[in-house]
This record gives structure tokens, C-alpha cells and sequence, in this order.
């Protein structure tokens, strides 16, 4: 039960990732949205066991949440406890939460990955006049770290006038 409480709105960390940086400048560097994302799971991290704000403001978004979380972990288990000391109660979610920052941290990075991509892409529609097909080949590469054929994701902002070939 407290895993499950300190793992509540863990997916909404990720899409704060444009608020640590601008789009742009994550998608032009391979590994980028991976080690922000880490930034965004270590706050997380912090925060949930009841530690002390983070010196890198990167690190902030996922520590807010984390506090949050923790409030809420220790409001219900002081309701279901009520003659537990904080001590105890702390303890407890502290017991949990690397287990439940692990399982956060896969979902932190999908929701950045995500986030990160539909802003560029939707950013690099193609036209009459220009194809971004390049662009979005290589910000999806550095996103991802991987090939978008056949992915809907990458699929979806292709149009009538990007070319037949992918990566073009």
C-alpha cells in the first residue's frame, strides 16, 4: 500500500521535462532526454523519502512530487496508525521507496520521451515547401536512441507532403 501511494502522479514528472530545458535543445543531443529524466527521478527519489530540497533545480519537479507523496503516504499511514511516532511512520515509507523510485524512474523517462517528442515533432510539420523528415529522423534517434520505422508515434506527424522514404 505505501508503494502505491508514493508512486501516485509519478507519470506527470516526465512531461516537466520542458520546463527544465526547451525542446529543442534536448531532441539535438543523443542522451539528452535520458539524463534529464535521471535528474527528474533522483528529486523524485528525495523527495519521497522526506529529504531536504536538491541543489540542482533540474532535479526539482520530481522532487516536488516526491514530497507530495510522501505527505500523502504519511497522512494515511498516521490515519491507519494513529499511535505510530512520525519516527516510525518515516521509516516505513522510506523502506519503500527505492523499490517504488526504481519502478518510477522507467516511467519518468517514457513520459519525457514522449512529452519531448510531440513537442518537436509537432513543431517540424512538413509543407509544400520544406520537409523536416531529416530533422525529426534525428531528434526521434536522440529521443529514443533507437529507429522509428513502424513506430505510430514517429508515424503520425508524417503527412501529404513528407517524402515516400523514411529518413530522408
Amino acid at each position: 500500500m505505501v508503494g502505491s501511494l508514493i508512486l501516485g502522479g509519478v507519470g506527470t514528472i516526465g512531461a516537466a521535462i520542458l520546463t527544465i530545458q526547451e525542446g529543442e535543445e534536448i531532441a539535438e543531443i543523443h542522451g539528452k532526454v535520458t539524463a534529464l529524466s535521471t535528474k527528474l527521478a533522483e528529486g523524485f527519489k528525495i523527495g519521497a523519502s522526506g529529504g531536504l530540497p536538491p541543489s540542482d533545480s533540474q532535479a526539482m519537479p520530481g522532487y516536488s512530487q516526491g514530497v507530495q507523496n510522501f505527505n500523502a503516504a504519511k497522512a494515511k499511514l498516521k490515519e491507519l496508525n494513529p499511535t505510530a511516532d512520525d519516527n516510525a511512520i518515516r521509516s516505513a515509507i522510506i523502506a519503500q521507496v527505492n523499490a517504488a523510485a526504481s519502478q518510477a524512474q522507467s516511467q519518468i523517462l517514457a513520459q519525457a520521451q514522449n512529452t519531448l517528442w510531440d513537442d518537436y515533432a509537432s513543431k517540424h510539420v512538413d509543407t509544400w515547401y520544406h520537409s523536416y523528415e531529416r530533422e525529426r529522423w534525428e531528434a526521434w534517434s536522440n529521443i529514443f536512441g533507437d529507429d522509428p520505422r513502424g513506430d505510430s508515434r514517429y508515424m503520425r506527424y508524417r503527412n501529404d507532403h513528407t517524402p515516400g522514404r523514411l529518413g530522408c
